[in-house]
Order: structure tokens, then sequence, then C-alpha cells
């Protein structure tokens, strides 16, 4: 949890490349010191949070979902370089291949939401309120039972 939140923290909340770089090398996605600049880690890591970055309604497509499998598996595309010093680390894996899934489903789907305030209601350390229907329903349901 407290990887997650270093790297959404520094990349959504705060925007901060420096701090960015310096959580994907700690949770073991880039190599440290690795001789690439944080303009180059945020251009390539920072695409898996481009739709949490935004505060409005967008689409989930398939370009974005697309993108994302390239960006994890093709290291003969514009980020080879890059992609030298990264890493999915073993933790990440499965969490990786869910994400790249869920991506695939949603562009499928053509979901839109404001996924940034969906996230923050979702994240514990932000305990944003509640931006759905279901989310004002779990809100009510849990200030019912919180005894």
């Amino acid at each position: 949890m407290v990887t997650l939140r270093a790297l959404i923290e520094s990349i959504v909340l705060r925007p901060d490349p420096a701090a960015f770089r310096r959580a994907v090398e700690a949770a073991g996605f880039l190599k440290p010191g690795a001789p690439v600049t944080d303009a180059e880690v945020v251009d390539y890591f920072g695409h898996f949070y481009e739709y949490l970055q935004e505060d409005h309604a967008s689409t989930l497509d398939h370009e974005f979902a697309s993108e994302n499998v390239r960006r994890v598996f093709d290291a003969t595309g514009p980020y080879r370089e890059i992609m030298r010093y990264a890493n999915v680390p073993r933790a990440f894996v499965v969490v990786q291949r869910i994400n790249l899934g869920l991506f695939a489903v949603l562009a499928s789907l053509g979901a839109t939401a404001n996924w940034r305030r969906l996230a923050e209601e979702l994240w514990p350390w932000v305990q944003g309120p509640p931006s759905t229907p279901l989310g004002e329903l779990e809100h009510e349901w849990r200030a019912r039972h919180a005894r």
C-alpha cells in the first residue's frame, strides 16, 4: 500500500517528477540510477495514470488500452531505451495483468466516468466523497454500521 500511495501521490495528487521517479525506482519498476531523465520516466510510466490526472469524465478507449499493452511488452517501439531498465516487479505481476485486462474490458464497453473522483473515493488515505449513486449508497451504509 505504501508503494502504491507514493506512486499515486507523486503522479496524480501532487505531481512531482523527481518524487515519481524515486517511487518508481523504490517499487522496482525502474533500475535505480538508470540513465534516463525524470521527464522520460514520467512520459513512460505516467501514462498508466493519465486517466486519473484530470478531474472530469473521460472514456477509456481501445487506444489507451492498447498503449498500456505496448508499454509493457513492446521493446522495439519508441520506449525501447527506458524499457532496458524497466521491470514489472514480482509483487505487481498479477496486478499488472488484471489492469491490462480491465482496461481492455472497459475500452470494449466504452466506459465513461470521472475516474479521478472514483479513485479518490476508493483510496483510503484520500477518503474522497462519494461520486456515484453506488458510492453514495455505500457511504450511507458505512455511516449506519460504523459503531
